[in-house]
């Protein structure tokens, strides 16, 4: 209904294929409404071919990617303490690399990243990280890592991470439409949030009207810098989905990183087979190099069932994520904007307070 009556779904884009062929499909919409004269207006814009998502965690895998390929280059071993290339992160101990890119140890800082008030402090706060001794094993998944090690491959390759990551992998793969900070003339192509919105701990809905197209949802990417050109690791990039599928099929190719490191991508480190309070088999997060993979709880996000053991799935929260299954040629890419005027987050206290109706649309009445 609401597809075809009011026109008003979250856009998608989903590009998927193997070596010899590419299908796309498009729906829906980029944009839905519009601020004027401080009132909202309907205003409808088309999802395109070529429409840029904020890829939110998708942006992960450049962090693993570059990782991997410096190992490759002979310059880290992922077996060295992070601590051997940046002495600033000396709380981390003898936690290697390899723990940091596969989530097998869990690190956290001191004090709150979301509180610094510039880039400086954010990267003060983030050397104080150490390890976790107390992780949820269910769910090992965390952008720590990834800042930390996108630390790591600005020291040892002795320029910034935006840099590396152009050179060494946007580049030779030809990936044009992919940036950390989205250029003036093509904002109108990103598919911008447009008024998300939560819900607060006293119930009240709080929407973010300051958003504009090429800004990065994610709150650390920005306390980190992303505005003014620094890549956080976790997060940031901007992307379309032809690039997108150019990187998978890059990576199937093996143009990226040798076969061994490409199989590292798809290996579970972490996931296991536990049991709950009553005696239940459950299934904890099957994660790669700063990915995700095919896992026995279809409920938990991993690598589709029909895909093989060899595919890993690099997501995004903003409604992104790139599927790549070497073993069988296949790859997937899926660009949405599921935030853009929508309330995403719900205090468990007040879900209550959301109504469904017959179609499965839900409406959340503020108290206020």
């Amino acid at each position: 209904r609401i597809v075809y009556s009011q026109g008003q779904t979250p856009g998608m884009v989903l590009n998927l294929g193997t070596k010899l062929n590419r299908d796309i499909i498009v729906c829906g919409n980029m944009q839905e409404v519009n601020m004027n004269n401080s009132k909202i207006e309907k205003k409808l814009i088309s999802m395109k071919e070529n429409t840029i998502f904020d890829l939110a965690s998708t942006s992960k895998l450049f962090t693993s990617l570059s990782i991997l390929k410096l190992c490759e280059a002979g310059l880290i071993s992922l077996d060295d303490p992070i601590r051997k290339h940046v002495p600033e992160f000396q709380n981390l101990g003898n936690i290697t690399i390899f723990e940091l890119l596969t989530f097998t140890t869990s690190v956290k800082t001191t004090s709150r990243l979301n509180d610094a008030k510039s880039p400086e402090e954010a990267l003060h706060i983030l050397y104080t990280l150490e390890k976790n001794d107390t992780p949820n094993k269910m769910w090992m998944y965390s952008d720590m890592g990834a800042m930390c090690l996108r630390v790591l491959v600005e020291r040892v390759a002795n320029m910034s991470f935006k840099d590396f990551v152009n050179e060494e992998i946007l580049r030779p793969c030809n990936m044009n439409s992919t940036f950390l900070n989205v250029p003036r003339d093509l904002r109108c192509n990103v598919a911008n949030e447009n008024y998300s919105s939560v819900v607060d701990a006293n119930g009240n809905i709080q929407t973010r009207f300051t958003n504009i197209p090429g800004t990065a949802h994610d709150p650390k990417a920005n306390i980190i810098g992303h505005q003014v050109g620094i890549a956080p690791g976790h997060a940031g990039y901007f992307s379309n989905a032809h690039d997108m599928t150019t990187l998978a099929r890059a990576i199937m190719e093996g143009k990226v990183i040798n076969e061994e490191h490409t199989k590292m991508l798809a290996q579970n480190h972490v996931g296991e087979k536990l049991q709950d309070e009553n005696g239940n088999d459950i299934y904890s997060q099957h994660l790669g190099a700063l990915t995700y993979t095919k896992q026995g709880n279809s409920r938990l996000l991993g690598v589709p069932s029909f895909l093989s053991g060899g595919a890993f799935l690099s997501p995004g929260f903003g409604g992104t994520f790139l599927c790549v299954d070497k073993l069988n040629g296949a790859y997937s890419f899926l660009g949405s904007n599921r935030l853009h005027n929508r309330i995403y987050s719900i205090p468990q206290e007040y879900a209550s307070k959301i109504k469904q109706d017959i179609y499965g649309e839900k409406t959340y009445t503020d108290p206020s």
